[in-house]
């Protein structure tokens, strides 16, 4: 089966969860806006991370 360049509903899910853990966002407003399954991944993810936070990067300071 070819997906033609498209990413899973996974995918996104848990893109935008790491995403608002690593910017410190607890409950971003712009979730409402999710479809409904890449809500639930999201969702998932977000409890997965905040169960793994070694997997949420710090930044680093420079110099």
């Amino acid at each position: 089966m070819q997906k033609l360049g498209y990413l899973p509903e996974e995918v996104y899910g848990y893109a935008l969860a790491k995403f608002a853990s690593e910017h410190g966002e607890a409950n971003p407003a712009w979730t409402k806006h999710l479809s409904t399954n890449v809500r639930n991944y999201y969702d998932r993810s977000r409890r997965w991370l905040a169960r793994n936070p070694v997997f949420i990067a710090t930044p680093k300071p420079i110099g």
